[in-house]
Formats: structure tokens, sequence, C-alpha cells
């Protein structure tokens, strides 16, 4: 029988009072299905400096899940770079999906700097661009979005929206192949990591020695 080890990943910024050093809280939440054993579940939260002190800690957290018979690993994350470069030095080899809700902020992002005093036409683009993206046709998203009529940078910026999303989509075209995904039965939406980010960092924060600002 078939067993996937999903690991989901999710983030929130603590900002302390400014006497303060800030830090980071990322929270993992790795999880198992399979037909036999049952599944489980577990979580990890740790206060890190950065990203790269994250990854023997998961790595150890995974094997301790029962991650080495995993005949398939799944990294599940919102296409940050960061995320990409832990998981290919922790799990070579696992199959990489791009949150699907995140990729359709993405879309309409797009839609809504291209069609700003549009609302119709900003809704039909959008419908339109995100059934691509639930088909996996990756490459027809990119067509959609480089159409669109040229928007100048926003301040500070060098390159447009459109110009970095059409590169976010291309970047990470090969983890939103969503049907080859679903066919698979592997999950496709990190919902459980963020409700962990939201629910601990927020709890925390609202303690009287760890007041500050919660972004999440």
């Amino acid at each position: 029988m078939a067993f996937f080890a999903d690991f989901s990943f999710s983030s929130a910024f603590l900002a302390p009072r400014p006497a303060a050093s800030s830090f980071s809280y990322r929270i993992n939440v790795p999880f198992s299905t399979t037909f036999a054993p049952p599944i489980r579940f577990s979580s990890s939260t740790s206060p890190l400096r950065n990203s790269w002190d994250f990854g023997p800690q998961l790595s150890t957290l995974a094997q301790s899940m029962g991650g080495q018979r995993a005949k398939q690993v799944v990294i599940l994350a919102d296409g940050a770079t960061w995320i990409w470069n832990l998981a290919q030095e922790q799990f070579p080899g696992a199959v990489q999906i791009v949150d699907e809700y995140h990729a359709r902020q993405h879309v309409w992002e797009v839609a809504r700097a291209a069609f700003a005093t549009d609302a119709g036409s900003r809704e039909t683009w959008a419908r339109a661009v995100i059934e691509k993206l639930t088909q996996g046709e990756i490459e027809e998203v990119i067509a959609a979005i480089e159409a669109l009529p040229p928007l100048a940078p926003e301040p500070g910026k060098s390159r447009s929206l459109l110009e970095s999303e059409a590169d976010y989509f291309r970047a990470n075209r090969h983890c939103m192949r969503y049907p080859a995904f679903r066919a698979q039965g592997m999950h496709l939406g990190i919902g459980i990591a963020e409700a962990a980010c939201k629910t601990v960092v927020s709890t925390r924060a609202k303690r009287a020695a760890c007041a500050g600002l919660l972004m999440a």
C-alpha cells in the first residue's frame, strides 16, 4: 500500500517592542496519509533566526514520524524560494507543490492591478485564468498575464507586477501540475499549517511577555 508523507509550511513574523531584537516563528505541520497505519498528525514550532536552522529540525521530525518509510515525500508551500531550497537540501527527490490557494491569490493580484477600475473585466479575466491554473495549464496562465497591457513598476521597484507574477508562475510551473497531483491523491493546500501558524503565534503574541505586532 502507498505511504505518503506530506509536509506543509507556513510562517509568521512577530516583532516585539523596539528595544528587543525581532525573531520569527516557523511552524511546520507534517502529516502522513495512508491506508495502514492510520493517519498521524504532528506539529512543530521553533523560534529561529534563519530558515536554514529549521532544516535539520524538520528532517529529524520527519524521521521520527516514519518518513523514511514513505514511498513519496510531498512538500507543500506557497512558492517561497527559501522553502524550495530547504526541501532540496533535506528532502531531495520530494514532489514540490505550490499551495493552490496561494497560486490563485497571485492570479487575483494580477487581475486587481490590470483591471483596477473595471470590476467586471477583472472578475471575468481572473476566473478564466484560474480555470487554466486548476487544469495545470501554467503556460496558458503565463501567456494570459503577458498578453495584458504593460504596467509601470511600482515606486522603488525595477520590474512591474505583471513581470514579477509571470516569473513566479514560470519558476513554479513544475509545482503546479494540479491534475497529476490530484490523480495521485496528494494534498494541494497548506490550510493546516496556515491555521497552526496564526493560532499558535497569535496566542503567544497576546501574552503580556510577548506584546508586539503580529504579521501573518
